[in-house]
């Protein structure tokens, strides 16, 4: 089904040469997703808080009260007059606020907390809220285990919370009180063009702010997100969404409350969708046939398949139990008030779309693994949505729990992903859910697999995801992104209107200095935080959905090193069809998108069986570009269709993040892509002698360099790895992958990479599930597949190198000048004896050409074949060990945030420990003390994984150096012992 493509995306002009940039700068820190290496991360504010905050740096726009009614708001008069309030309720609320900031009291948050409370909430002269309730909640977490504990929040009327407990499906506007000062207040208002205030105590009241918003995002579906921050007897208005913020500057309560007064009259007023709610995802309520469906699927199947490959199943499915939704509501009984009342409203809501039932005829078993997912996915009580997908007849619906991952991030695509239930159909598909760059050229990720798709019906080489249905959520773009341009644009209006008044007259010389005020103040008007003009632009998204046929499973399921190697060269072949047939490059190869399709076979044998096989999957097509034909000069000309482009860090290719961060991605820095994918999952899935996996994954993956500028270089082991062809982990000992057999197919007189012996066969792991004794040797055909990989990225490195050299090498003189006497102001008398050896290095060295073989190697990366006929010549032989696999080395708690924390910290001028702050246990008490530019949040868009920081090196474990500003110092940049976490 095609989404619909009525909008037009934002035009986008580069104001640099810039082909496409990616994060190469430090200020990109939090570009790439932290989570994207499987599993689920368990929240850490200390650490989460300050990653959060560093990534909406420049996100922010300051504006006065007037100006967001009317330019934010959309209102046509002040709130004031939209929303009057009673004369005797504002004379109340003055008295109430007036005796609570009398002169020499510091009412604590809790006080200001109650008085506001009981203000907003009270009934006399009239009330103030009709519709919702304000609640206090600062002192608990929320019944789900969520550790964010807001101040306060509006609720509606049947959803406030009694227990003092934040309820963040239904909360409204959140609201967080702080005591009267400059200390606790996030912005500045006297920098219009850096309004977010850097001082470590305001630093972490604003990545507190921020938490409360992205805490909103990941239980609701939103538009945009409300919220009222209360600082003393001042206040700011807040409206977030993906693109940014925009604040209001303080306005003072104490000294008029009627406007914020009006503020909360009027926002009670509103729809939910004017409250800034998705239309298109609508909440189920308990009791409703939706949420009994919903349970029901999710119950136990006797027929549900095991997913491992070469698992015998049935050819024929079992009979029929397809699971239907139940005749008639299942509503509360109706002893009390309160159930009579849900039992009303659940009554009124139009259930009908699940009538449109249309069952698929094709086997309705599902894999065992799939329907957990779903289960998993309702426990706790998680909010549960009906979703929309496309529009009109082509309108599709969706049920969706908890997302199984979803992005950390803010601002930027806010992926989430769900195993669903297509509403028509009754199977479960995978659903993702994002806000994609809305640009002109910019195609949406569902355009693109159509295209695959349908190549792959002629095809079979094209292994990608089958879509159901995608489409743009109608109506639904960010805001802010767009106003920033509004204001960019009216400022340079003013800007050139003023000087072409200055220029047709002489100004005195007090003229010229209001003239330079003036100037400064319009300037400021039309910043929107950020720096240079390569990092000004609010990024444009719109909402977007996209919905798969399969739920895959991630890379870490494979359980043979055969198996990981025939999946990836499944998606190198997938990559290599659809650059040579489709001009379709991918750009974003990494870790998270690769996946595992299991399915059963078409085949049956003799026993009337099939077998469960497995296909690699190349996904997360949204990044792709459709790379023009080169000139006649052999040149690609290439447009940049949007700000940034942003990849995943730890896979990108080191040549393109060190040498040529504004060149285009090519086929090489994808193939270089995938092998640091193979090496990612090698090192954690697969023996070898690396002896501290979380050092090394640390090391290679999650570390940088920082040069010159603030410019972000790939990792010293990366780097060198690549330019040596060998992963050297410490001295001359290289990267080894292992296997175990039978002594006598060893050679016990040579020994391994690691000087161990191959006939050791005491040691207890070495020996097989029947207590056989094993011998650790090398691994034959991975070992070879490795080091073939590095000798191509090796000779490419070389001619990269000589090709950079000959570009920077100055020119000769033509004539140079014969020999001169040499002329000295010193005495003979202090000429140095005689030289030894009559030999002097050449002052202008040239640098040597990479051999033939080189060249040769290199050109093998400009396409996909040879590494695809290593790897199938790899593949081909057929005594490769099975379930060679090990526990997963990189274990759950192993978290990057600590090293980004870390390393965020260290590029710092200065770090200042927060004391003082009168915060909870979890907030943030570290931040770091300095402005940035802007960062773009990329989504991570896979699942989140959490990962305690590496303990301290142990001698003779070193397998790179770590990162300082602007050099590498052994031993810095990791934490030297895990710390404690909340």
């Amino acid at each position: 089904m095609r989404g619909n493509s009525t909008k037009k995306g934002i035009r986008y002009s580069a104001r640099s040469p810039h082909i496409q940039t990616s994060p190469h700068r430090f200020e990109k820190l939090s570009t790439r997703d932290t989570w994207k290496h499987g599993d689920t991360l368990k929240p850490n504010a200390a650490i989460d808080r300050p990653l959060l905050g560093a990534s909406s740096m420049g996100h922010t726009i300051l504006v006065d009260y007037h100006t967001f009614e009317k330019d934010v708001l959309k209102l046509k008069s002040d709130l004031e007059a939209l929303a009057p309030v009673s004369k005797e309720l504002v004379d109340e609320a003055k008295v109430s606020v007036d005796w609570l900031f009398r002169p020499g009291a510091s009412p604590t948050e809790e006080a200001i907390g109650d008085t506001f409370i009981d203000t907003v909430n009270a009934k006399d002269h009239g009330g103030l809220l009709k519709r919702h309730r304000a609640a206090f909640t600062g002192h608990q977490a929320s019944h789900d285990g969520c550790t964010a504990k807001v101040d306060a929040g509006i609720y509606p009327q049947e959803h406030t919370p009694a227990a003092g407990k934040p309820d963040w499906t239904h909360i409204r506007l959140f609201i967080e009180f702080k005591r009267q000062g400059t200390s606790y207040d996030p912005f500045d208002d006297d920098d219009a063009s850096a309004p977010e205030a850097h001082a470590p105590s305001r630093t972490a009241v604003r990545n507190q702010i921020l938490d409360y918003a992205r805490v909103v995002h990941e239980y609701q579906h939103r538009v945009c997100i409300y919220g009222l921050f209360v600082i003393g007897p001042e206040y700011r208005l807040m409206r977030f969404d993906h693109s940014g913020v925009i604040a209001t500057k303080k306005q003072n309560y104490a000294q008029n409350p009627r406007q914020l007064l009006s503020f909360l009259a009027w926002f009670d007023s509103l729809t939910d969708a004017g409250q800034g709610l998705d239309p298109t995802a609508m909440l189920l309520t308990k009791g409703s046939r939706a949420y009994a469906l919903m349970d029901s699927f999710a119950e136990e199947n006797t027929s549900d398949m095991l997913h491992d490959e070469d698992t015998k199943v049935d050819a024929a499915p079992p009979p029929s139990d397809a699971q239907t939704i139940p005749a008639k509501a299942d509503g509360p009984a109706r002893h009390t008030r309160q159930q009579t009342k849900a039992a009303s409203a659940i009554s009124q809501i139009d259930e009908s779309y699940l009538d449109a039932v249309e069952l698929l005829d094709e086997d309705p078993r599902v894999f065992k693994f799939v329907r957990e997912q779903f289960r998993e996915s309702l426990k706790y009580d998680w909010p549960r949505y009906k979703l929309e997908v496309g529009e009109g007849k082509e309108k599709r619906m969706f049920l969706v729990g908890k997302p199984i991952w979803t992005a950390f991030w803010l601002f930027g695509r806010g992926t989430r992903g769900y195993v669903a239930l297509d509403v028509k159909t009754r199977r479960f598909v995978f659903l993702k859910d994002c806000w994609r760059p809305f640009y002109e050229g910019v195609e949406p990720e569902g355009r693109y697999l159509e295209m695959l798709n349908a190549e792959a019906a002629k095809d079979r080489r094209i292994r990608v995801p089958a879509v159901i249905a995608h489409g743009d959520v109608p109506a639904q773009v960010t805001f802010t992104a767009h106003y920033a341009q509004h204001r960019v644009a009216e400022a340079k209006k003013l800007i050139r209107a003023h000087r072409e008044t200055a220029s047709s007259t002489t100004p005195s010389s007090s003229d010229r200095s209001v003239k330079r005020d003036r100037d400064a103040n319009l300037h400021s008007a039309g910043d929107t935080g950020g720096g240079d003009d390569d990092h000004t632009e609010y990024r444009v998204y719109t909402h977007y959905r996209i919905v798969f046929k399969d739920v895959c499973l991630p890379f870490t399921a494979i359980r043979s090193s055969k198996q990981l190697v025939r999946s990836l060269f499944h998606c190198i072949t997938t990559h290599s069809v659809a650059y040579t047939k489709l001009r379709l490059l991918h750009r974003d190869i990494s870790a998270g998108n690769v996946i595992i399709r299991p399915a059963l076979s078409s085949n049956m044998d003799e026993n009337g069986k099939r077998t469960v096989t497995w296909t690699g999957i190349l996904t997360d097509w949204e990044l792709a570009k459709i790379v023009p034909q080169p000139d006649a000069s052999g040149k690609r000309k290439e447009i940049p269709r949007q700000p940034e482009r942003t990849g995943t860090w730890q896979f990108m290719c080191a040549a393109y993040i060190m040498k040529h961060p504004y060149q285009p991605v090519s086929v090489a820095d994808e193939l270089e892509s995938f092998f640091h994918v193979l090496l990612f999952y090698a090192v954690r899935l697969l023996p070898h002698n690396i002896a501290d996996v979380c050092l090394f994954v640390t090391e290679y993956f999650d570390s940088f360099t920082v040069a010159d500028g603030a410019r972000r270089g790939c990792s010293h082991i990366k780097q060198n790895s690549m330019t040596q062809g060998a992963i050297k982990l410490s001295g001359t000992v290289e990267l080894e992958f292992h296997i175990l057999v039978d002594p006598s197919k060893a050679d016990a007189d040579d020994p391994l990479e690691d000087g161990t012996s191959k006939a050791d066969v005491n040691d207890p792991s070495k020996v097989d599930v029947n207590g056989s004794p094993k011998v650790k040797v090398a691994h034959p055909y991975f070992n070879k597949l490795f080091k073939t990989m590095l000798g191509y990225f090796k000779a490419r490195y070389a001619v990269l190198e000589w090709k950079q050299r000959k570009l920077k090498a100055l020119p000769a003189l033509k004539n140079t000048p014969a020999p001169s006497p040499i002329s000295r102001d010193t005495d003979a008398e202090d000429a140095p004896a005689p030289r030894t050896i009559n030999r002097v290095p050449n002052a202008e060295p040239v640098p040597p050409r990479p051999s033939e073989e080189d060249w040769d190697l290199a050109r093998a990366l400009d396409d996909h074949t040879g590494i695809l006929n290593d790897f199938w010549e790899a593949i081909g032989h057929a005594d490769w060990p099975k379930d060679d696999v090990v526990e997963d080395r990189l274990p759950d708690n192993y978290a990057p945030r600590e090293l980004m924390l870390a390393l965020e910290r260290m590029c710092a001028p200065s770090f200042i420990r927060t004391t003082g702050m009168n915060v909870d246990e979890e907030d943030l008490k570290d931040a770091p003390a300095r402005k940035k530019r802007r960062t773009d949040a990329s989504e991570p868009f896979a699942p989140s994984t959490a990962m305690l920081p590496p303990p301290g090196r142990i001698a003779g474990t070193s397998v790179g150096e770590s990162i300082v500003t602007g050099k590498t110092v052994k031993g810095k940049g990791r934490a030297a012992k895990a710390r404690s976490r909340n």
